[in-house]
């Protein structure tokens, strides 16, 4: 048979469409016993602007640490330092250190301070640098000594076999590097007395040649009172003030530097090209053995934490005075600072 001749296509046979009650009955029979659809979720611009900001410090903390060669691994050798291993969780503590040149030229921890991140806060505790401590393998001297001997590792080691510590991370900030931090934020505005005003000029006088040297352009500070606008240089001279209030209002002082400090980062935290300079200025300033990723999350959990809380330590009442040297009651202290960290 040729193909012309094959019989044509018998027409396909199509069921007649249900009556319109059955239809119905069926439609609704299926209504009845589909799942309800989940509302679609409505986010505002704000909540896109977040998210899509965090990502980019993400991918840019991630960028910058393989461009310059960070490691990105968390680990770290808590033996060497003699971390302990019997806190709570729930909390990293950082050693912060601001380091100063004496007449010597020595290199030591003039500002020693336990920074805990956790359970959205951070709490800032300020260790007294005459404090009388165990130095291993130096016998007994000042803990802003242990610097001196074996930079911030001895230092790490030395608080945590005194105070029963966990710290194997630090962050330390010298002489000249501390100022490009505060002026990244654009200065800080704090309290201060007339007194103060007095000190505040006469350290700056002391340091005017180094960072003139450095490019800077040195103004004296003309003000007091409730809130005064401090640069760099000046918010540093303000934070070494010693002669009034000896150690214990100086330590204050630079827990005040450091609170206003986050909280003018905080008022800029959404102005990403601010940030971004921020994160790079720290990163030029810092000596630290944190990596850009682990720097970049303590940063977040600082700008989203609710508040800042601050200690000293010896606490008041728990230690005596020997001479030049503060003496704890090491027991006292230990559980204080613990009670103060983990509640």
């Amino acid at each position: 048979m040729y193909y012309d001749e094959r019989p044509p296509r018998r027409p396909r046979r199509r069921s007649a469409p249900p009556p319109r009650e059955e239809r119905w009955e069926r439609e609704s029979w299926w209504e009845e016993r589909r799942p309800p659809r989940r509302p679609r979720r409505r986010h505002g611009c704000l909540f896109h602007l977040v998210a899509l900001g965090l990502k980019l410090l993400f991918v840019l903390a991630l960028s910058v640490a393989l461009l310059y060669g960070y490691p990105v691994g968390l680990f770290r050798n808590g033996s060497a330092v003699s971390a302990a291993g019997d806190l709570p969780g729930g909390y990293t503590n950082i050693l912060l250190l601001g380091v100063d040149i004496d007449a010597n030229r020595t290199q030591r921890s003039d500002s020693i301070i336990i920074a805990s991140f956790g359970g959205g806060k951070v709490k800032l505790t300020s260790l007294l640098r005459d404090t009388r401590v165990t130095i291993p393998g130096h016998g007994e001297g000042k803990l802003n000594a242990a610097y001196a001997y074996g930079g911030p590792e001895l230092v790490m080691r030395t608080i945590n076999e005194n105070y029963g510590m966990n710290i194997t991370q630090y962050a330390a900030v010298d002489y000249f590097s501390f100022p490009p931090i505060i002026d990244a934020v654009g200065g800080i505005d704090i309290p201060v007395t007339e007194e103060e005003l007095g000190e505040v000029n006469r350290n700056i006088t002391q340091c005017w040649e180094g960072f003139q040297a450095r490019g800077y352009t040195i103004t004296p500070l003309a003000a007091y009172g409730d809130s005064v606008h401090l640069d760099g240089v000046q918010a540093l001279a303000y934070a070494r003030i010693r002669k009034i209030g000896y150690d214990y209002a100086r330590t204050s002082r630079q827990r005040t530097v450091l609170d206003t400090f986050l909280q003018k980062a905080k008022s800029r935290m959404w102005n990403p090209v601010a940030l971004t300079q921020l994160a790079q200025t720290a990163l030029d300033s810092l000596d630290t053995n944190l990596n850009t990723v682990e720097l970049l999350s303590l940063g977040l959990k600082a700008l989203f934490s609710d508040g800042m809380e601050q200690f000293r330590l010896p606490a008041d009442g728990a230690f005596t005075e020997d001479g030049s040297y503060l003496v704890p009651a090491w027991e006292e202290n230990r559980n204080l600072l613990k009670e103060f960290i983990y509640g």
